[in-house]
């Protein structure tokens, strides 16, 4: 079963290769990005590897090759700054759109337990990471960086000139990404009456608070809280 799972991968090679304008010189580096740790758990063979090896050694390439793109193109911004830029374009919304573009994400060899994904699972994003960490292997950081930047840039370009107006998202992309760990947001004090009521409101991380808000409503004092906590652990 899963030899022919396999092969009709391989079939699709040379196609996956033109949607990511990269050929592979060692077609297993290829194969094994495609390959997620559900399958592996399913099929029970030693010999078959998930990607999640290759999704850790991406996360850190894109990392790198983002903030040396940013570090040269903005040279008079702050280190906070570049640091905010750099979790937008790295984020998993961020991602999410990368994946789009290629539209690879159909050829992910999953386990038949795995429930049905959608564009906005984690999916997606650890496979992106999974071919960058594929293409530095077989090809260097140039090749990875070369197949960001051609790719993407213009999708880069626009992430860097839309101002996030949902803190709130933002910052949970941040944690997820960073701390696998969701934000928890806690009304510390509510004052006024009616539509002169203002909420005080903490965000936290594991149970450390990083970050306060307030507003005229809870949806409000958390953006704010949001917005003071990415201000606050992103520097």
């Amino acid at each position: 079963m899963y030899t022919q799972l396999f092969f009709n991968f391989m079939i699709h090679a040379s196609e996956i290769e033109g949607q990511i304008g990269y050929i592979f010189n060692d077609k297993t580096l290829l194969k094994k990005a495609f390959i997620h740790s559900s399958f592996v758990n399913e099929i029970q063979r030693s010999e078959v590897e998930d990607n999640e090896r290759l999704e850790f050694l991406g996360d850190s390439v894109l990392s790198l090759i983002v903030s040396d793109y940013l570090f040269n193109k903005y040279t008079n911004v702050s280190e906070g700054q570049l640091s905010e830029l750099r979790s937008k374009l790295v984020g998993g919304r961020s991602l999410h759109i990368y994946m789009d573009q290629l539209d690879v994400s159909k050829y992910l060899i999953v386990g038949k337990g795995d429930t049905k994904r959608t564009s906005l699972t984690s999916h997606d994003e650890n496979l992106f990471e999974a071919i960058i960490g594929a293409i530095y292997l077989d090809g260097g950081i140039y090749e990875a960086r070369k197949f960001l930047f051609d790719n993407f840039e213009k999708s880069i370009v626009n992430i860097i000139n839309t101002r996030s107006l949902n803190m709130k998202s933002e910052l949970q992309d941040y944690v997820q990404k960073n701390y696998r760990e969701k934000p928890t947001y806690e009304v510390v004090s509510e004052s006024g009456q009616g539509h002169c009521k203002l909420f005080l409101v903490s965000v936290n991380i594991c149970g450390r608070e990083i970050g306060r808000g307030s507003g005229n409503s809870k949806k409000e004092a958390e953006q704010n809280a949001a917005k003071n906590g990415i201000e606050k652990i992103i520097i």
